[in-house]
């Protein structure tokens, strides 16, 4: 369950369910997939940092990582494509190591932009299905990288269909997914592998059947843990898989897949997870003091629609996503960081992964003297007993 924006939200919630034939685990009652390209074009998340930042170590070095690994299976002459190349960090990487024939495509039209002025790399704008007469006259592909992309597509089918065609001639494609089957030993937040965008659940040999009835041979799978921030790891599956014959080696269906009794585990864990930020809350829902709320995610939508956050009285939400600014949450408005410089109230980071940065942002880059409250920490609310007003 989530709490949807007033404008442009993609869905309020929807049912996991795992296939009782093949072990697939996917999002039930989820709209269709014209949503979500809307949603991905006009609220994307995956854009770079600001001019003039740098992007977060983390992530060029696991952009780095993932460009050696591909480097023996790349001939010098191929032609790249990555879907979901967000500003093209990872195309460049790859553009640095010798490998020059490179594109990107990304629903986002700033991705594209901050793509082209930071590493002179094209990237077209749109979604694969409403640019596949263009790629198919630059094809075909010699690689196609899918880094962090099926996790999020509604329609599977269709999409490896296209992709199957855009590597006509022996191509191959790499692909990276989170695995299920590691969720409960890596969670950042409650449920957040349960995002309003991650709607299919790998296990490695789901992953390997899907990609093999979709004429793709497996050719390596590695079984990863990626640092994804400072602080938090990612558990993926990295598939690389050769263009064959769709149906000439579907493989078997796998009945004893993991990936039920892994998001089962997930599940149980999350919920305990998720009591104690509940008992948090109700904390400093007693103070009755205004909040501010920093970051308008997965974990504050959910928080909102099952009660937690809902009982707080929250002055407003703040998120650095220009995207989302403008908009409400429940009625409260959506500000960018710089209408902090003019409040006082007390601010709740909502976000568990990233809390360091925030907090460090907000002390160094707008000096706020603002006290600042964590989730996950004891301390929450402490100090403000009494104070029932804006200050």
């Amino acid at each position: 369950m989530f709490t949807s924006f007033s404008e442009r939200g993609l869905l309020e919630g929807y049912d996991v369910v795992v296939c009782g034939r093949c072990g697939f685990g996917f999002a039930d009652h989820i709209p269709a997939p014209e949503r979500f390209d809307a949603y991905y074009s006009e609220m994307s998340k995956y854009e770079g940092p600001r001019e003039g930042t740098k992007v977060a170590p983390e992530d060029l070095s696991r952009f780095y990582a993932i460009a050696e690994e591909l480097r023996p299976l790349i001939g010098k002459r191929d032609q790249i494509l990555e879907i979901g190349c967000s500003s093209g960090h990872l195309l460049a990487c790859l553009k640095e190591a010798g490998f020059p024939n490179v594109v990107g495509v990304d629903p986002s039209a700033r991705c594209a932009a901050e793509a082209q002025r930071r590493h002179g790399i094209t990237v077209l704008t749109g979604s694969l299905a409403s640019l596949y007469e263009d790629l198919r006259r630059r094809g075909p592909f010699g690689v196609i990288l899918m880094i962090g992309v099926l996790e999020h597509i509604p329609d599977l089918d269709q999409v490896l269909r296209s992709i199957h065609e855009l590597t006509a001639g022996g191509g191959r494609i790499c692909v990276e997914v989170p695995d299920s089957t590691r969720f409960a030993r890596w969670i950042d937040a409650p449920y957040q592998q349960f995002s309003v965008e991650h709607i299919n659940y790998f296990s490695p040999s789901s992953l390997r059947r899907l990609l093999a009835l979709k004429g793709f041979r497996d050719v390596r799978t590695r079984i990863l843990t990626r640092a994804h921030t400072a602080k938090s790891m990612m558990p993926v599956i990295n598939s690389v898989s050769e263009h064959i014959a769709v149906g000439s080696h579907a493989g078997q269906r796998d009945q004893s897949d993991p990936t039920e009794r892994a998001l089962t585990l997930y599940v149980r864990r999350s919920a305990e997870f998720e009591k104690s930020i509940h008992r948090q809350i109700d904390r400093l829902a007693q103070l009755k003091t205004p909040v501010v709320i920093w970051g308008t995610g997965t974990l504050t939508q959910r928080l909102l629609a099952t009660g937690g956050l809902s009982q707080v009285r929250i002055a407003a939400f703040v998120d650095s996503n220009p995207h989302y600014q403008g908009k409400t949450l429940q009625g409260v408005p959506i500000l960018s960081p710089d209408a902090l410089r003019m409040s006082e109230e007390p601010i709740l980071i909502a976000s568990l992964t990233f809390q360091d940065e925030i907090e460090y942002q907000l002390r160094s880059e707008f000096r706020l003297t603002n006290p600042v409250w964590k989730l996950g920490e004891e301390s929450l609310g402490a100090g403000q007993e009494g104070c029932d007003g804006v200050h």
